[in-house]
């Protein structure tokens, strides 16, 4: 079994390939997560690479790709009524 590295390493190549060493994840929930994390890391790094070579200041984030968009147009929504109802209410004043 090989063990998780304690700290990311940083890739430093120039071009491709990049060799990612299989791993297995095991341990606690919250060990597994962190394992998780930290393989994500690694390819967010090689992404920068590849993606953001020329900006040296560009972080990526790992973000869901599903979106929340039903509770966000509800919200919206009702803000809408609200502003039209105080609007009204204003008017009548």
């Amino acid at each position: 079994m090989r063990s998780y590295p304690d700290s990311v390493d940083t890739i430093q190549t120039d071009n491709g390939p990049y060799d990612i060493p299989a791993r297995r994840i095991s341990g606690t929930r919250d060990e597994r997560l962190e394992q998780v994390d930290r393989a994500i890391q690694e390819l967010l790094a090689i992404k920068v690479l590849e993606c953001a070579r020329d900006n040296p200041g560009v972080h990526l984030l790992a973000v869901p790709r599903r979106s929340h968009w039903f509770g966000m147009m509800v919200t919206l929504l009702v803000l809408l009524a609200m502003l039209l109802l105080l609007s009204v209410g204003v008017t009548h004043a």
